[in-house]
């Protein structure tokens, strides 16, 4: 059998070993920072968050609305623009655009505040409920359909 010869050196690398970075490579690497960290920032300003505030409360009025039907036992609207709910305490609660909010009363009584920022609320009857179209002062309009049942 025929021995083979070992080679002497495991690494064929010819550049000799480095033991840190050099002062050099260190003040470039921190001017390149200086530099784009401002211009970083300056960009940064001009960067607006698409904000979806009014959208999430209307979403959260229509589960409110829902809410309201589900556990009333009656729910009937008028032509004024009130959905009005006949609650198992045998009270009635209506709930109505009053000048740029949607609130809610029981009885007649009370304010309670459902959604703010409202140019109109309108109520339109359909065969299985009603359907509630609301148009911010934004000039988004929401609609939802609405199921009553009993």
């Amino acid at each position: 059998m025929k021995r083979r010869k070992r080679k002497r050196y495991v690494s064929t690398d010819i550049r000799k070993s480095e033991n840190g970075a050099t002062f050099l490579s260190i003040l470039i690497t921190f001017v390149i920072v200086m530099i784009t960290l401002p211009l970083l920032v300056y960009l940064l300003t001009y960067v607006q968050p698409v904000k979806h505030n009014n959208e999430l409360s209307v979403n959260q009025f229509f589960i409110f609305l829902r809410n309201d039907v589900l556990t009333s036992e009656q729910v009937y609207t008028d032509d004024d623009n009130k959905m009005y709910f006949l609650l198992p305490t045998d009270e009635v609660a209506h709930i109505e655009q009053y000048q740029n909010v949607i609130r809610r009363q029981v009885n007649g009584r009370g304010h309670e505040i459902y959604l703010r920022d409202i140019d109109s609320f309108t109520l339109q009857p359909i065969s299985f409920g009603t359907q509630v179209t609301i148009v911010t002062k934004e000039g988004r309009e929401y609609e939802k359909k609405i199921a009553h049942y009993e």
